[in-house]
């Protein structure tokens, strides 16, 4: 089981490094499925011998692919279940309107207690419309926007935000963009106007 657990996560790992459609993931994994049922036919078909084997021997080629197989299967069902959690970011989705040069006007609810530090306040909101100034579109997904304090909201409030959409920002030392991703945030506005609406 360690075995399964760590190609589980190794295949975490490697899909958030290689960006392959969930489909192509679970397809290696259903080829590795059959190699498996084949190793394990093939195995116990091959003539058994009646003298036990050496306390030292080394374990049959067969056994050995066979846990070799069921070892693939666990590490594409990791890479699958990583790509399956990403959020397809299309326009019904907030984070496909980051890094436009001009601001938005973002409304949604928030979905926990401000964040409130002594320079700035973090809202985490669940967005349900944005306008680009053309016209309003109903969206999904959230964002993280960070205002200047003194202003008094609370979870459940309906916000009305302005301000510039970016993708979190990341570097060598530090990524805010996968912090955040985990998550499953993928929009940020660094600098911010908030307005409470009247509705809850």
């Amino acid at each position: 089981m360690l075995w399964l657990s760590l190609a589980f996560l190794a295949g975490i790992l490697f899909a958030s490094q290689v960006m392959l459609p969930v489909t192509v993931w679970l397809i290696l994994a259903g080829s590795s499925l059959l190699a498996a049922i084949l190793f394990r036919i093939l195995s116990s078909r091959l003539p058994l011998s009646h003298a036990p084997p050496p306390p030292d021997s080394p374990a049959p080629p067969t056994s050995t692919l066979f846990l070799v197989s069921l070892s693939l299967i666990t590490f594409f069902l990791g890479s699958a279940r990583y790509q399956a959690s990403i959020p397809a970011i299309d326009a019904h989705h907030i984070a496909w309107y980051n890094d436009r040069q001009y601001d938005l006007l973002v409304t949604g609810v928030l979905t926990e207690p401000p964040d409130v530090r002594d320079t700035y306040t973090n809202l985490r909101l669940s967005v349900q419309s944005v306008n680009t100034g053309d016209e309003s579109l109903p969206v999904g997904g959230l964002i993280l926007a960070r205002i200047l304090p003194g202003q008094t909201f609370h979870y459940g409030d309906g916000i009305r935000l302005r301000g510039q959409l970016k993708t979190p920002p990341e570097n060598e030392e530090f990524s805010y963009r996968d912090y955040l991703a985990r998550e499953d945030i993928h929009a940020y506005m660094s600098s911010a106007e908030a307005t409470l609406l009247p509705f809850r």
